[in-house]
């Protein structure tokens, strides 16, 4: 089952957790909150784009 870690603050936090096996997660060491328009910005600018999604595949 996959799950989604919230609250990771710290490089040790995501260490443990990548040691335990979690492969996703979430929390201020990723990104502080934001207001919405500077979230649609930021979700604008890190769109993968057609060559991204190659990459990935």
């Amino acid at each position: 089952m996959d799950i989604v870690v919230e609250g990771v603050e710290s490089a040790d936090d995501a260490e443990a957790l990548r040691m335990l096996g979690c492969r996703y997660a979430q929390g201020n060491l990723y990104g502080r909150p934001m207001p919405r328009q500077a979230l649609e910005q930021w979700v604008t600018f890190y769109r993968p784009g057609p060559q991204s999604a190659t990459l990935m595949a």
